[in-house]
């Protein structure tokens, strides 16, 4: 599955309306077969234009919350996830593309290994040992008063 950016702008919401709006984006992107890698709050901005929801009639507003949603979704779903959240009451403007990360062909999943205590990992079972041998090296110099 190709790897997606989303950027939107909502209106000025409350707390609860945009969690609810979040929560709506979030599940829509599931519902399509994706899947929801990460969520950044670029905060609130002052918009260089005003902008109005798709709702006819609608305020002009100045200012919004900016999103961006990494996410995996099929080629197709994509447009109608753009085109769902084009008509979303809360959402002023929607833009996607797509990302160019590309796995590597050696990449080894460490989920196994991840999935177990970390005193039985090996990657912290090397950093155990890192720090006894600085501690040692440490108690061997001497110090100078």
């Amino acid at each position: 599955m190709p790897s997606y950016e989303l950027f939107f702008i909502t209106k000025r919401l409350s707390k609860k309306e945009l969690v609810s709006c979040l929560k709506r984006t979030g599940e829509l992107i599931l519902n399509s077969s994706g899947i929801l890698r990460k969520l950044e709050n670029l905060g609130t901005r002052q918009l260089p234009f005003k902008l109005r929801t798709p709702v006819p009639g609608s305020k002009r507003y100045a200012s919004g919350n900016f999103f961006l949603f990494h996410c995996d979704v099929p080629p197709l779903t994509i447009y109608k996830i753009h085109e769902s959240l084009r008509m979303d009451t809360d959402i002023m403007k929607v833009r996607y593309t797509t990302k160019d990360t590309k796995i590597p062909d050696d990449y080894e999943c460490t989920l196994e290994e991840e999935l177990k205590p970390p005193a039985l990992r090996p990657s912290v079972q090397m950093l155990v040992k890192q720090n006894e041998e600085r501690i040692k090296k440490s108690k061997l110099t001497p110090t100078v008063d």
